[in-house]
């Protein structure tokens, strides 16, 4: 069965490359939407080279948006319409079976958006990745434990693969309307609802 998986991109490449690594299913198709700010495309290029050595059999495609940043109406309604041919065409086209959302990349926006599109367009899974270190970073009233975090998580995301930021996270797999029961799941990993995902401790 081919899988698809479709992931926005921000300003941190590794969390699509972990979003590949750590389906524990064979992943054919990998498309990442990116705008075209010169960081995100750097960002890009970087995933290209990184997969193209540790997993040069999944096929690595990029839809550009036509701007720096989703900002407005406007640019949201064309990332939606982007996502929409994207499905369509990795199921026809590409005749992947199986079409997942890794929404951990790039801005709240457009992952909030992607996992309506997803629904809508009945995909087979959305799911986002999620690293205890950066949540103790961000969160922690410890100065001290912030910048230990802070820096086991540059660490573990650079070094848990020489060369390419593909790192070991844990995934979070958000239920779907083509998932019927949490048990038939694909992810072997935690399980949450959609709405939980900001309450994870």
């Amino acid at each position: 069965m081919k899988t698809a998986v479709i992931a926005p991109l921000g300003l941190s490449p590794p969390v699509v490359t972990a979003g590949t690594d750590s389906a524990q299913i064979p992943v054919n198709d990998l498309v990442i939407i990116a705008t075209q700010d010169p960081h995100v495309l750097a960002g890009l290029e970087l995933i290209r080279v990184a997969m193209s050595i540790n997993t040069p059999e999944v096929y690595v495609h990029a839809e550009v948006l036509p701007f720096d940043d989703v900002t407005t109406i406007e640019e949201n309604f064309l990332l939606m319409e982007r996502a929409k041919q994207i499905i369509l065409r990795e199921r026809a086209e590409h005749r992947c079976e199986r079409v997942l959302l890794n929404v951990a990349g790039g801005r709240k926006n457009m992952c909030i958006t992607l996992a309506l599109i997803g629904q809508l367009m009945n995909v087979d899974g959305v799911f986002h990745i999620v690293n205890k270190n950066i949540q103790i970073g961000r969160y922690s009233v410890d100065r001290k434990a912030r910048g230990d975090a802070y820096f086991k998580a540059q660490i573990q995301l650079m070094t848990d693969k020489p060369y390419c930021p593909l790192a070991y996270e844990n995934v979070v797999f958000a239920s779907h309307p083509r998932v019927g029961n949490l048990d038939q799941a694909i992810f072997k990993t935690k399980l949450v609802d959609i709405h939980l995902l900001t309450k994870l401790q």
